[in-house]
């Protein structure tokens, strides 16, 4: 899944303005009814920052020598062309790289969120119907780590 759905996307300044003024046009239209915008600062997420080797030689933990490679964490989700009926979605995303898994999470909840995103987003993606349906039951213990369903096929 793209960084941005759940998780925030790289942002540099110029992207967040733009985004804004996208959402501030559309409004202003009376052509959104609803919709998120958050932008934070990057502190320690493995993927919107990376470790300070200079602050690791002078004796800093690497879990915490840690620098922005990115201006912004962005989640941005807001729908447009109401004004022509229900509209859709403009969504502000980035792809994941191919090792986000592995490498870019060592804190367990955060790879642990995305495990289950993408395993919720995987539901019915083959068509079967019986992926289709997942108790309330069933993401909890998926949470909570104890329900591993078998990969989509």
């Amino acid at each position: 899944m793209d960084l941005g759905w759940n998780l925030p996307a790289p942002c540099s300044l110029d992207e967040l303005v733009d985004v804004l003024e996208d959402a501030l046009l559309i409004v202003r239209a009376r052509d959104s009814f609803e919709g998120t915008i958050t932008w934070s600062m990057p502190t320690s997420e493995p993927w919107l920052t990376e470790v300070d080797e200079e602050a690791v030689k002078e004796g800093v933990d690497p879990a915490w020598a840690r620098r922005p490679t990115a201006d912004f964490g962005l989640v941005a989700r807001y729908r447009i062309g109401n004004s022509m009926g229900q509209g859709g979605l403009r969504v502000f995303t980035k792809p994941a790289p191919e090792d986000l898994d592995e490498s870019w999470f060592g804190h367990p909840d955060l790879h642990e969120a995305v495990s289950l995103t993408r395993w919720l987003a995987s539901l019915g993606d083959d068509g079967n119907p019986e992926r289709q349906t997942v108790t309330l039951q069933q993401i909890i213990d998926r949470a909570q780590g104890a329900f591993t369903p078998e990969a989509p096929s």
